[in-house]
């Protein structure tokens, strides 16, 4: 019985590790923004706003880490992966967007914001870049 509880924990701690994975969102360091709203957020990762407030284009990049970006997801845009890939896949066919980024891996998403005038994306682990500025979101 014992051995049992303690599967049983595992799992649902497994399970629930990315529903509490932490996010931070992070910027190049020519975004003009500190500070900016969940409904500004989802606005941009939805591609709905496509300029920052000194006017220049947002480049949106996504993980392909599906812990993270899932949790990412469903605390800033309300929506399911295959929700938001769906929303992507129609905004690309009916000529209204352009895919995301996607990259492999948290330092390939820092690095990429870091070198990118107006990117903005999201990684978990606090990042060792001064070439980006993290965002926080009210």
């Amino acid at each position: 019985m014992k051995k049992y509880l303690i599967l049983v924990c595992t799992v649902v701690l497994l399970m629930a590790g990315p529903l509490f994975a932490q996010v931070m969102i992070i910027a190049n360091q020519s975004v003009p923004d500190s500070v900016i709203s969940q409904g500004e957020l989802e606005e941009i990762f939805l591609g709905k706003r496509v300029k920052w407030s000194n006017n220049t284009r947002i480049d949106v990049v996504l993980t392909q880490d599906t812990g993270l970006h899932e949790s990412f997801l469903k605390q800033y845009v309300g929506r399911t992966p295959s929700q938001f890939e769906y929303y992507w896949r129609k905004m690309l066919f009916t000529g209204q967007g352009r895919l995301p980024v996607t990259l492999k891996s948290e330092q390939d998403v820092i690095n990429y914001v870091a070198k990118t005038p107006g990117a903005v994306g999201y990684i978990r682990s606090h990042p060792e870049s001064e070439d980006i500025k993290i965002l926080t979101v009210k």
